[in-house]
């Protein structure tokens, strides 16, 4: 258990976990066995792992991310699906919509999908709420171009000024009728920065984010404990990108699947604020008594 812990949460590669074992526990194994040990660990973990995705599909508010992740030098994508105290990551070969489908598939069309504004979520058959932080740092990395037009600096101030109104209104007491005629007068905002034509080419590129997202960029007015911001999820697949920069990814499609399975049991034991070890205990005497 504890080469659990030193792998996933506190992401010690497999050759510094033998060392460690053989200088702190005078245990001496190889990586190889070490490997072949977290394998069978994610079989143990298969109850618990179809557990989370229940947790995800069945939250009102649930959240999405993905980073590039690399198996044996090829291309491929990390997937994280999450609620407030729970994560879901599949390692897949493809950055397509199918696997966002597959995934929340059967969940309630009122529920709400935090992301960003990548195409492969767009179509989700569920209420959405655009990542207001993936906005406000594209329209501030463009007004600091050195380059950047008077139409560019404007169109920032109403983005800024927006998201200001929007977060002031968020912040008070959940009262739908209050909301709902904020959420008439923002809607307004956009569609007139929608229609507006602007000549300059920096601030059409802006405006083509807000026009894209247009009412999503609003939807936590009219759900309650709905972010601005898909900060859950970055935070959570985050783990993901400083383990692809240590190990480079996976050696293999089983290896991708075992990474996959585990991280999502002990990061979301971390969220859930459980003990790590006595719970996986109880995950490891469930699996066997299963057996």
């Amino acid at each position: 258990m504890q080469v659990l812990v030193w792998k996933y949460l506190c992401r010690i590669p497999l050759n510094i976990i033998v060392m460690l074992l053989e200088t702190t526990y005078d245990v001496h194994i190889s990586a190889g066995t070490l490997v072949l040990m977290l394998q069978k660990t994610s079989q143990y973990f298969g109850k618990p792992y179809k557990q989370i995705l229940k947790e995800v599909r069945a939250a009102p508010v649930k959240h999405a991310d993905e980073t590039g992740w690399r198996v044996n030098g090829i291309n491929n994508w990390c997937w994280a699906f999450l609620k407030e105290d729970a994560v879901y990551y599949t390692i897949e070969e493809t950055r397509g919509k199918g696997i966002p489908e597959r995934i929340l598939k059967n969940c309630h069309p009122n529920d709400v999908l935090v992301r960003d504004d990548y195409a492969g979520y767009k179509k989700l058959p569920f209420v959405h709420q655009s990542c207001w932080a993936h906005l406000l740092r594209e329209s501030h990395k463009e007004v600091t171009q050195k380059t950047v037009s008077e139409e560019m600096k404007q169109l920032h101030t109403k983005v800024k000024t927006l998201y200001e109104k929007l977060a002031e209104t968020i912040a008070t007491p959940f009262v739908l009728e209050e909301r709902q005629k904020v959420y008439s007068i923002l809607l307004q905002e956009i569609q007139t920065i929608s229609k507006k034509a602007y000549p300059a080419t920096d601030a059409k590129r802006v405006q083509y984010r807000i026009t894209s997202q247009n009412k999503n960029l609003l939807t936590a007015l009219l759900y309650e404990n709905v972010p601005l911001a898909n900060n859950l999820a970055e935070r959570a697949i985050r783990p993901m990108v400083v383990t692809r920069k240590i190990s480079g990814g996976s050696r293999s499609r089983k290896g991708a699947k075992t990474h996959a399975i585990n991280m999502s049991v002990l990061q979301t034991m971390k969220m859930k604020n459980q003990p790590i070890i006595p719970t996986l205990q109880n995950h490891f005497l469930n699996a066997l008594s299963n057996n």
